[in-house]
């Protein structure tokens, strides 16, 4: 498995100044970008807050015990498709966006909250079932 989907598999799996760039697809690749440069920081900036507390909550961990696990990085990630899903039933406003990482691939959510597009760990484990 790649890194960047791998990172984001094992933060799925123990399930900020947001990313501020119109649409879905730049959080994702900040995210990115973030991941390769290894910048926690910038990473967390683009993930709700509810999934800023988890990543801490790993990274506290990992680099307790295990360092490497919880090591940022990313490959050739491509953007596959992106579906905004509009809805008054529910705020925020979310979209799914399937990423793919050599072989690999997963669908992230994004909810936009004031304006900013960040990404969510919790609703993304649930899509990627």
């Amino acid at each position: 498995m790649t890194r960047f989907v791998s990172a984001l598999a094992i933060a799925l799996t123990v399930s900020g100044a947001g990313c501020a760039m119109p649409g879905p697809e730049r959080v994702v690749e900040q995210a990115v970008s973030a991941a390769r440069d290894g910048d926690r920081d910038a990473f967390l900036a683009c993930f709700t807050p509810r999934s800023r507390a988890l990543l801490e909550t790993w990274w506290r961990a990992t680099d307790a015990h295990n360092p490497p696990l919880g090591a940022l990085g990313a490959g050739d990630v491509r953007i596959v498709a992106i579906r905004v899903v509009p809805s008054r039933d529910f705020e925020p406003e979310r979209a799914v966006v399937e990423i793919a990482e050599g072989a690999d691939a997963t669908r992230l959510v994004a909810h936009r909250m004031g304006g900013m597009w960040r990404l969510d760990l919790l609703d993304s484990q649930r899509a990627d079932r």
